[in-house]
């Protein structure tokens, strides 16, 4: 109960708690002379909410019992939350990777993964079973065939002048090729060998519609694989096509050997010597300003392996 005491105008009063602390309280006298209080010196007690959700079927306008927690009081301890030890961890991830290799090195012991058929993309003249065999990865397992290694025995073959290799899993492989075409006709010693633009012989019969170029200087025995002169071999290609609309004449017949170079003889029965592929286009232009100087007579002999040092007859 509260207890008051007079001080002209004010009362002072005394508030007495349940736990017999008391505060005392100024009263002021209102307009009515009641009087009114002006502050109360007692903190109001700190009253937590419930950390638990409330129970089932309550409702508005139940009472609630709340425990009141007196100001200061220690919170409870917070207990960290513990996570797995670093080692477990990397043990539980050893395990995990050794049996996933066990596992594949399983199916590899199996045959699963073994090389059961080479698919042979981009032949013509050469047979796809001369590709499949020169891979060397029939029967082999997928995991061990190393497509570089397949390109690289692949590209050995005098017929082959590039490939690819791709895995096709789980047992396929794919070798896809280009082939080297024969162009002409390289004959030496009587016998006449197919090559291609880079003068790569090639073990294939020579078909007789390709132009001959004849090695006046060699010997036979050449092997598929070896390599002749790519330049003259080209130069002769060109000639051939050019030679027509430059000079209005029909190369026949090439010549090469080592020291003149590649010679052409025409329709007419001319014989001209161009010496290597350099300046080929100037060559043909002399060529024809010969053939316009000397109009009507005839000329069966052409030397230009000089330049503009030119000599006919």
């Amino acid at each position: 109960m509260p207890k008051r005491t007079a001080d002209g105008d004010r009362v002072r009063a005394t508030l007495t708690g349940h736990d017999g602390t008391g505060d005392e309280v100024v009263l002021r006298p209102r307009a009515g002379g009641t009087p009114r209080s002006t502050g109360v010196r007692r903190p109001v007690p700190r009253i937590t909410a419930p950390s638990r959700p409330l129970p089932p079927g309550t409702g508005p306008g139940e009472r609630i019992r709340v425990a009141r927690v007196p100001a200061g009081s220690p919170r409870p301890p917070v207990i960290p939350r513990r996570r797995p030890h670093r080692r477990f961890v990397l043990l539980g991830v050893t395990v995990v990777l050794l049996t996933a290799g066990l596992g594949v090195y399983g199916l590899i012991s199996t045959g699963f993964f073994r090389v059961e058929r080479v698919d042979v993309e981009g032949t013509h003249y050469l047979s796809a079973d001369e590709v499949a065999r020169a891979s060397g990865a029939l029967h082999q397992e997928l995991f061990w065939v190393e497509p570089e290694s397949v390109r690289q025995r692949v590209e050995r073959l005098p017929g082959v002048r590039r490939a690819w290799v791709v895995r096709r899993w789980p047992h396929g492989l794919t070798v896809r090729v280009e082939e080297r075409v024969p162009v002409a006709i390289w004959q030496v010693g009587g016998v006449g060998y197919a090559v291609d633009a880079e003068g790569v012989v090639l073990d294939l019969t020579p078909d007789e519609a390709l132009p001959v170029i004849v090695q006046t200087d060699g010997a036979p025995g050449l092997l598929p694989g070896d390599h002749v002169d790519g330049d003259a071999v080209r130069m002769a290609l060109r000639v051939r096509e050019l030679a027509p609309a430059a000079v209005g004449q029909q190369p026949v017949r090439f010549e090469w050997t080592q020291a003149r170079g590649l010679e052409v003889t025409t329709d007419r029965g001319m014989r001209v010597r161009l010496g290597d592929e350099a300046g080929l286009e100037y060559k043909l232009a002399v060529w024809r300003a010969i053939l316009q100087r000397a109009g009507h007579t005839p000329v069966t002999e052409v030397d230009l392996r000089f330049g503009d040092r030119a000599f006919y007859r």
